[in-house]
């Protein structure tokens, strides 16, 4: 069996875990402000729970390897920054007063269902209610990037130069993914290697 049509190649630079209510963040975030909100229920399966949500430094983490691994701070972060990437992880973006407000407003629940179809599926589903009283949700099964909603060539390419724009020269990443997507096709790795140099 190929093991590599099983990966899940994550969106975010972030726990795997986290993709879901990240995603969820992101798409909500286009239809009601951070200010706006009065509670936000998170409904995710137990592993989730477990891993990005139950230790008290999850909700006021202190550091990148707690932040990123935080459901809580990412999902405060991505409302308000609409976007989680590296520099989300600066001292002052993990520690930014605004995100406190939200996280306080957040509860994230085990869904028994949710935990049975763990992890062939990695559902998630976000509630949010306004100090309107208006109510939007959004849910997942397969968040972006799981082996049931790859990611496209492009968001890869888009991944890649994001990551690498501050230590290789747009020629130099550019022969990078062309050696890599071609992977295959490469007699040896020597060119991959040297394309990756600083």
């Amino acid at each position: 069996m190929d093991r590599t049509t099983e990966s899940f190649f994550k969106l975010f630079p972030s726990q795997i875990h986290t993709q879901g209510p990240i995603g969820l963040a992101l798409e909500l975030r286009s239809r009601v402000a951070p200010a706006e909100i009065a509670s936000l229920r998170i409904h995710t399966y137990r592993t989730a729970l477990r891993s990005a949500a139950t230790e008290p430094q999850k909700w006021n983490p202190q550091t990148r390897e707690t932040a990123d691994h935080s459901i809580p701070c990412l999902v405060a972060a991505a409302f308000h920054g609409g976007a989680i990437t590296p520099d989300s992880f600066t001292s002052d973006r993990i520690q930014d007063p605004a995100l406190c407000p939200l996280i306080a407003k957040m509860t994230i629940v085990e869904d028994p269902d949710f935990t049975r179809r763990f992890p062939q599926e990695a559902n998630c589903r976000m509630e949010v209610t306004t100090v309107s009283g208006q109510r939007f949700v959004a849910e997942t099964v397969y968040p972006k990037g799981h082996q049931r909603n790859p990611l496209q060539d492009a968001e890869v390419d888009a991944k890649f130069r994001h990551l690498s724009h501050a230590v290789l020269p747009e020629a130099q990443c550019r022969t990078a993914l062309d050696l890599l997507w071609s992977f295959e096709h490469v007699p040896n790795l020597r060119a991959l290697f040297a394309s990756l140099v600083l």
